[in-house]
């Protein structure tokens, strides 16, 4: 049963709903068994106690009688019926001599048996004063006292008693202990399997919840049922849901990204498309012959080869933002030097612009640590900056400052071009969205530029914002969180240490 029990045709809640029943009815015997025997010794005490206090009372009884202990006194005295009715009403004597099996034995001075009610040869009379003792007899217990009967006037030895109790009562009460122990062990063993059922129930409820959400995601990847955790306490169930949790989201996410990604593509892919297949339609049916209309279809065809090139490394970089948060989690920079070089790159990129960059952070400090990867924050500040150059109008000049509080670090990028609009600026991070004028495509771009930047940032648990007039420019925010943890910077530059080192013998510096 136990084999077939731990088969692998059953179920794991089914496995377990068994060995808690097994469990919980072994614990229930194992207890109940205990408690028998200790019922069993109590009133097997109980009926000792009884039978010291009957034997007594005999006793007495034929201390002060003055009749002489012979056959025919004996045999009166323990069937008069008014002997009867005056030991039966003793106090503390719960017997009756005639019909609860006690037996009489009855010995003179000399050890001589002068009556007894039943013959009983194989039970041997030591003339002791006040001995009990428990014998076998016919498979049952049987319990034995023996008195010495001595004159109250006198206090002469008249003789011995020996008493021989059958203790009908005792195996009584003890046949009622058993039957109904059998009858509460099959409630209990049953009690117990309904009990191992629901627990393994509420125990493995989760993982079945997990199954059939599993089960529906199989039908629909982007459903939105989850493990409720609103009324789990911490266990390690807990953790485990909200573990399951995370992947259905990080798999949602990637599953929406890739969804995002493609229909993005497609839809902005498809005009370039057409006009390059519109001039090579063109060239095919008479086109080619004519230079002018040669050269102008060329033109344009690689303009828009052009631009889907750059169409689709932004939507490359794109969907990589997304997913900072997974892959690059861990990563640092030392943003001052990043921000200094990132400055002086667009002064020489751009000559005729002025780029003044202001520091407000304590002098005292030369380096500030943020989370976030190098190459990443470099491609933002070049987004900004580029848009910044772009989108300036009559005066051509840049300011980009660096400051820094107790938990963040800001860069700010200030242009004094066209502005945005308020309306717009509700939706200038929206990937492909242009404002009419400041984000037309005659300056370049596919509106992804911002989406990238927002992206990116915020993949690192910080912040971009915009605030912008129109007709007088736009300032953009970036907000990053301050690494303080000095040993994770040493740890960072050594790492950056070696790898420099490393770079170094691989180019035979």
């Amino acid at each position: 049963m136990i084999k077939k029990l731990f088969s692998n045709n059953l179920s794991l809640r089914w496995k377990w709903a068994g060995m808690l029943s097994i469990i919980f009815s072994l614990l229930y015997l194992s207890i109940s068994y205990v408690m028998v025997l200790f019922l069993k010794d109590q009133v097997f005490s109980s009926e000792i106690n009884l039978i010291t206090q009957y034997s007594q009372t005999m006793v007495r009884i034929l201390s002060q009688s003055s009749e002489p202990l012979n056959e025919q006194n004996l045999h009166d005295f323990f069937t008069t019926s008014t002997r009867q009715t005056e030991f039966s009403t003793t106090a503390a004597i719960p017997y009756h001599f005639t019909n609860d099996n006690i037996e009489v034995r009855i010995f003179n001075t000399e050890n001589r048996l002068i009556y007894e009610s039943l013959p009983f040869p194989k039970i041997v009379f030591s003339p002791k004063n006040d001995e009990l003792s428990v014998i076998k007899n016919n498979k049952k217990d049987v319990v034995i006292t023996t008195h010495a009967i001595i004159d109250e006037k006198t206090q002469e030895s008249k003789g011995y008693m020996q008493l021989i109790f059958g203790l009908n009562h005792y195996y009584q009460h003890v046949n009622n202990i058993y039957k109904t122990y059998g009858f509460i062990t099959l409630i209990a063993i049953v009690i117990c399997m309904i009990a191992g059922n629901i627990v393994a129930y509420i125990f493995f409820k989760p993982i079945k919840h997990m199954t059939d959400i599993m089960a529906e995601l199989k039908e629909d990847a982007l459903s939105d049922k989850r493990m409720d955790l609103s009324r789990r306490k911490s266990d390690e169930l807990t953790d485990l849901s909200i573990g399951f949790n995370d992947l259905l989201d990080t798999m949602a996410m990637y599953i929406t990204h890739q969804k995002r990604f493609v229909e993005d593509v497609s839809h902005e892919l498809r005009t370039p498309v057409a006009i390059v297949e519109g001039h090579l339609q063109l060239l095919n049916r008479w086109g080619k012959d004519d230079p002018k209309v040669l050269e102008e279809s060329l033109t344009a065809s690689l303009s828009e080869i052009g631009r889907m090139k750059t169409l689709v490394q932004e939507m490359l970089d794109l969907s990589r933002a997304e997913q900072v948060g997974i892959h690059y989690k861990n990563e640092m920079t030392e943003v001052v030097g990043l921000v200094n070089q990132v400055h002086h790159n667009f002064e020489l990129i751009h000559p005729k612009f002025k780029f003044q960059l202001e520091n407000d952070y304590p002098k005292d400090e030369t380096e500030i640590w943020v989370s976030i990867s190098r190459h990443h924050l470099e491609q933002v500040l070049i987004i900004l900056l580029d848009n910044a150059v772009k989108y300036s109008t009559d005066i051509p000049q840049i300011h980009l400052s660096l400051s820094k509080t107790l938990n963040n670090v800001q860069i700010s990028v200030q242009d004094f071009g066209e502005g945005i609009s308020e309306k717009d600026m509700k939706e200038v991070f929206a990937r492909f969205y242009r404002v009419d004028k400041a984000r037309s495509r005659h300056k370049g771009g596919n509106g992804l530029g911002l989406s990238i930047a927002k992206e990116l940032i915020e993949g690192y648990k910080g912040s971009i914002s915009v605030e912008s007039v129109v007709g007088s420019g736009s300032t953009f925010r970036i907000e990053l969180p301050v690494i303080t943890d000095l040993s994770r910077i040493i740890q960072e530059k050594r790492k950056r240490k070696q790898k420099n080192i490393e770079q170094g013998e691989h180019y035979g510096l």
